[in-house]
């Protein structure tokens, strides 16, 4: 992921498209403990966690995380409920009995780790992608949404006309995250709105997972 936000963010539309420099993509990830207790850590552990140990060998995101959440259930954020309710699950399979620690369960829920979605620039979910699938296999998919933001005559000077990318996912992270990966040893803290919101002024194509 981190690839594909050098080479498709910020400096990507100044290269290619000066005008429409908010045409860009943008990756945010949302840690989440739900799928076999996988991610146990504090917030505050999060980017030492990956940097030193999953993946490790010195791994730090270039894209913000949020703190953690909880993606299905009862609890779950409406960020997710947002996005499942906007495209259909890509595989039939939940997830085995054994690995099910919510309720109650549902035939759109996320079935495991870095499920992603890509959101198009008039803040609407464009496609919703399994675990399995990796960020390059997606890269067609950003490449048409970039492509359609630059050519969309609604799009002036930066803000985009419609509904925007990242409604309301962009207001999840605190404004000081949302230009740089949360530093080490920093708690990564999500703000939960209390619903979603069609029409917000926002610059970025984004995946999330």
């Amino acid at each position: 992921m981190n690839d594909l936000q050098e080479k498709y963010g910020p400096e990507y539309a100044k290269a290619n498209h000066p005008s429409k420099p908010h045409c860009h993509v943008q990756f945010f990830g949302f840690p989440c403990n739900q799928f076999g207790y996988q991610e146990p850590a504090e917030n505050f552990e999060l980017m030492n966690c990956l940097k030193y140990v999953r993946p490790g060998y010195g791994f730090v995101p270039s894209f913000p995380l949020a703190g953690k959440l909880k993606v299905n259930g009862k609890d779950e954020d409406p960020i997710f409920t947002f996005l499942k309710g906007r495209c259909a699950a890509p595989m039939g399979l939940i997830a085995n009995r054994t690995d099910i620690t919510w309720t109650p369960i549902r035939n759109n829920d996320i079935s495991w780790n870095f499920a992603k979605w890509l959101v198009g620039s008039d803040g609407h979910p464009y496609r919703r992608y399994t675990s399995r699938t990796k960020p390059q296999q997606v890269e067609q998919d950003i490449l048409d949404l970039i492509n359609k933001c630059v050519n969309d005559e609604s799009t002036h000077g930066g803000s985009v006309g419609n509904a925007t990318v990242a409604a309301p996912l962009l207001q999840q992270i605190p404004q000081q995250q949302q230009q740089q990966a949360v530093p080490l040893n920093q708690p990564a803290v999500v703000q939960t709105p209390d619903a979603p919101k069609s029409k917000r002024s926002a610059d970025h194509h984004a995946l999330f997972f």
